[in-house]
């Protein structure tokens, strides 16, 4: 008897995650913050900015794409035991949880911690809709400590990840950010209100700089660089910058 209680709990409880999949599958798009009444104007069009783009693919083959402040990111998704977060794990490794306050058939809420968003459920958008960018490899060029060293303005970000579209608005909501070198191998950056400094120093034949903050290393190869302008790449991002 206490078997087949067991065996029926079981049952029971995978059927309720097999539902709760099912609610979950599909394409959710940005719909409003829950704390959207309670703000004033000008942070409406800031929310608007940063999370207007907004995009959850849930797949039922367990695979998902997420489009979130001009970032493109793809991988697997599964729920956690209790059903109440939503497990990203993307293609890169990066493991990160998507806590669930509720969800039906038009309507996802997701708690980011600082707030809620509303998505609600779309379509997803047609093959000719969702056209990347060409991939590109790029050549490099060296460069003087004169030359990298005053503060460079973002202009543009290019990455083949990413459609048109994800592209304009990534490029606008980089509106303001920067890198700052200084000749004595120190620098500081701020990329959408994320700060970040540290120290910096060139690579083999001064052909990449190479910025050291927090444990962490990034290498930006130099594909151009002018008194007014500089062309960074990372991987298959191609970075322009234009000093100020």
């Amino acid at each position: 008897m206490i078997k087949y209680l067991i065996s029926t709990l079981v049952v029971f409880s995978t059927m309720a995650m097999a539902a709760k999949k099912d609610l979950l599958q599909g394409y959710w798009v940005f719909q409003e913050s829950a704390s959207s009444k309670e703000l004033k104007p000008e942070d409406k069009e800031m929310v608007k900015k940063l999370f207007g783009e907004t995009t959850f693919h849930f797949k039922s083959d367990g695979k998902y794409n997420i489009f979130m402040m001009g970032k493109n990111e793809d991988g697997t998704w599964d729920l956690n035991k209790d059903e109440t977060i939503i497990v990203l794990t993307s293609s890169k490794g990066n493991v990160s949880d998507l806590p669930i306050k509720e969800v039906n058939e038009e309507k996802l809420l997701i708690d980011l911690g600082s707030g809620t968003l509303i998505m609600k459920k779309g379509s997803a958008p047609s093959d000719e809709q969702s056209v990347s960018v060409p991939k590109k490899e790029y050549s490099t060029t060296s460069a003087t400590v004169d030359q990298v060293a005053k503060k460079w303005l973002i202009k543009s970000k290019e990455d083949p990840d990413k459609t048109v579209k994800q592209s304009e608005m990534g490029n606008a909501l980089l509106n303001g950010s920067f890198f700052q070198y200084s000749k004595n191998g120190k620098y500081k950056m701020e990329i959408i209100g994320m700060k970040e400094a540290g120290t910096w120093k060139f690579g083999p034949n001064n052909s990449s700089i190479i910025n050291e903050a927090d444990g962490g290393k990034k290498i930006w190869n130099i594909h151009k660089i002018s008194d007014k302008e500089m062309v960074l790449t990372k991987g298959e991002e191609k970075w322009t910058f234009v000093s100020e």
